[in-house]
């Protein structure tokens, strides 16, 4: 049975979903009652597009906003699995599972998404920018080097694509961290902390991901005192958050002077591990 809360969450995002319809089918019948032509009706459907962006908002406003606003990615995982009238969209499944650990679940949607002959260039970077992040918190560095490459390889291909290419991006981080310059990764997280707007609906979760990118430097850096505090100030904030419990498993190695290892050695399921960097090397 849902909780009080999960049923508060879904109430809002209903009402609202009920107050954006009602407006929609009042416009619809008083467009067609006035002009009653076909070309009433073409802007009508064309009409539902932002009714569909507005329904979106919502979501993310009312669900969406347990995540990342209150950063209780478990709740969130609750609302948007216990409901059996709400079908999650792609992107809430997918934060739903990293954000509360579940990596295995995370490599399996996204290798699905990568293979599929759909799959545009930008959107095959951004399922490439979500493994990298699984590995690097695995601490599995081989495959996110194997990822770095198929970035690179993709973004030699592709030049006239109008792709991100910031001198603090999280790839660039990914590649001085490989090569052991956790100074210069420090550097961009300290940037990438300026550019935040803190207005932005998302600006908590990001804050989150970039001190914890931030801590990891630190601490590959010998800057235990620094990763502590950043750890320490993760754990406290984000108690509900999968970034907590990796938070307190560096500051146990750190405090007990033992050396972070690989976490757990995760491939898409149904898929043997000598696949995988055929996999993610093909284009």
């Amino acid at each position: 049975m849902q909780s009080t809360s999960h049923k508060s969450v879904f109430k809002q995002y209903y009402l609202r979903c009920l107050i954006i319809f009602m407006l929609y089918i009042s416009f619809v019948v008083l467009c067609i009652y006035v002009y009653p032509n076909i070309w009433s009706a073409v802007f009508c459907t064309i009409l539902y597009i932002p009714v569909k962006i507005f329904i979106r908002i919502s979501a993310n406003k009312t669900i969406a906003s347990v995540l990342f606003n209150d950063l209780n990615a478990q709740q969130f995982h609750q609302i948007i699995t216990n409901n059996k009238h709400f079908l999650p969209p792609l992107s809430y499944r997918i934060n739903a599972a990293f954000f509360t650990g579940d990596y295995q679940t995370v490599v399996n949607i996204v290798s699905c998404q990568i293979r599929k002959k759909r799959c545009s260039i930008k959107e095959k970077l951004f399922y490439l920018s979500l493994l990298a992040r699984v590995y690097f918190e695995l601490r599995d560095f081989d495959k996110l080097n194997l990822l770095l490459k198929k970035h690179d390889k993709i973004r030699e291909l592709y030049p006239s694509k109008k792709l991100v290419n910031t001198a603090n991006s999280i790839w660039s981080y990914y590649r001085y961290f490989l090569d052991g310059n956790f100074e210069a990764c420090k550097t961009i997280c300290r940037e990438k902390h300026l550019e935040l707007n803190s207005k932005a609906w998302d600006a908590k979760i990001r804050k989150l991901n970039n001190d914890f990118a931030y801590a990891v430097a630190c601490y590959e850096n010998g800057d235990t005192n620094d990763a502590i505090e950043y750890f320490e100030s993760i754990i406290s904030c984000a108690q509900n958050m999968h970034s907590s419990e990796l938070s307190a498993r560096y500051v146990e190695a750190i405090k007990t002077n033992s050396k972070m290892t690989l976490l757990s050695e995760i491939v898409p399921e149904s898929i043997p591990l000598t696949s995988f960097s055929i996999l993610y090397l093909r284009i």
